[in-house]
């Protein structure tokens, strides 16, 4: 999501200066950028021009897709999987082993049994939120924040379409 956002608004190189909120799952409309929410923000230009927001929704969303066809089903976008494991990695390691209390992190987890984030999702089981690390490990799922109402539609489509990844997921482990 940084890489795309820096791109779109043409400082390509601030790419690893933006850290981007991004919820849900792992796979097309289950992957919901809150672009409004990036750390530090983004240029106004971008966030207040719709044709230019929805284009990077869409590449951000759908972007591991044409990689994959990019080379004809033969790889996928490991090396933005790899900076995503990295940039965990890092965070975990600034938690644990520096022992740093409140670093922010999105994980896709168990959300359950946290009451504010199974409203928010309908009761879905898994969801990527962001976290607080601490030396201990998770200190607190953090709330998603304010979404606009056209984030709240995006949000809809994102938990129907996770609840069948979900179910298809516990069907795959109960089977093994």
């Amino acid at each position: 999501a940084s890489t795309f956002a820096a791109e779109v608004s043409g400082s390509p190189e601030k790419a690893c200066q933006y850290k981007i909120p991004v919820i849900g799952g792992h796979s097309g409309v289950t992957i919901l950028p809150l672009l409004s929410q990036s750390q530090p923000a983004l240029p106004s230009s971008l966030l207040s021009d719709k044709t230019k927001r929805k284009a990077l929704v869409h590449l951000i969303q759908f972007g591991g897709d044409e990689v994959v066809q990019a080379k004809d089903g033969a790889g996928s976008a490991t090396l933005s999987m790899a900076y995503a494991g990295f940039r965990f990695a890092q965070s975990l390691i600034r938690a644990k082993w520096l022992n740093q209390s409140g670093v922010v992190e999105m994980a896709y987890i168990y959300v359950a049994n946290n009451e504010h984030v199974s409203t928010a999702t309908e009761g879905l089981e898994y969801f990527s939120v962001p976290v607080k690390l601490g030396p201990d490990g998770i200190q607190k799922l953090l709330p998603i924040g304010n979404i606009d109402d056209h984030k709240k539609e995006m949000l809809k489509a994102c938990i129907g379409e996770l609840k069948g990844n979900i179910s298809k997921g516990v069907d795959f482990v109960n089977k093994l």
